[in-house]
């Protein structure tokens, strides 16, 4: 998977938040930043990789964003889902008794 580095990164292990300072660098290790609050200078491959020959605990992944979804509530049990607030507020009727507010990140899944 690719990533985008305009973007928040974390370590794919341990989700630690990574600070990229430059992904210009010549050579192998074409990104160069920090793991959390070390100080120790760390470098990845384009692909977010320490180590080129497999998986590293310190490999690098985009921060999975959340994302906001509306749910108007109805008398009868049903139940209508819009992405904006001003959607699920124009389709709301008398029979409505409840509007919920859903954060979530895509691909999260609780027991």
């Amino acid at each position: 998977m690719t990533i985008d580095f305009t973007k928040p990164v974390q370590t794919k292990k341990y989700k630690y938040p990574v600070k990229i300072l430059t992904t210009e660098v010549r050579g192998l290790s074409s990104v160069l930043g920090y793991i959390g609050d070390g100080t120790c200078l760390c470098g990845w491959n384009s692909e977010g990789k320490m180590c080129s020959s497999g998986g590293h605990e310190n490999d690098l992944e985009n921060v999975p964003e959340k994302k906001v979804m509306y749910v108007n509530v109805y008398m009868d049990g049903s139940s209508r889902v819009c992405d904006l607030k001003e959607e699920v507020i124009k389709l709301q009727s008398e029979k409505c008794i409840a509007c919920i507010r859903i954060e979530y990140t895509e691909g999260q899944f609780d027991e």
